[in-house]
């Protein structure tokens, strides 16, 4: 993966590929690693937090800004 984000919540680490729509999962307790729904578009150079119990990417660029 280019330049993963990631971060934890409830007990799962979250990972975002960068210039990709994909996420994965892994969940520490089964230690299993699995694909979640995808982003709703390209992101790239974001960053990833966890707020109130949601993923949220900030910052960075997506495809269309600036006329791409």
């Amino acid at each position: 993966l280019s330049s993963p984000r990631s971060v934890c919540l409830d007990g799962t680490i979250y990972l975002v590929a960068d210039n990709t729509k994909k996420v994965y999962s892994y969940d520490l307790e089964a230690n299993v690693w699995q694909k979640v729904q995808p982003l709703h578009m390209l992101h790239e150079n974001g960053g990833l937090v966890a707020l109130d119990g949601k993923l949220l990417m900030t910052g960075g660029h997506w495809k269309g800004m600036e006329g791409d």
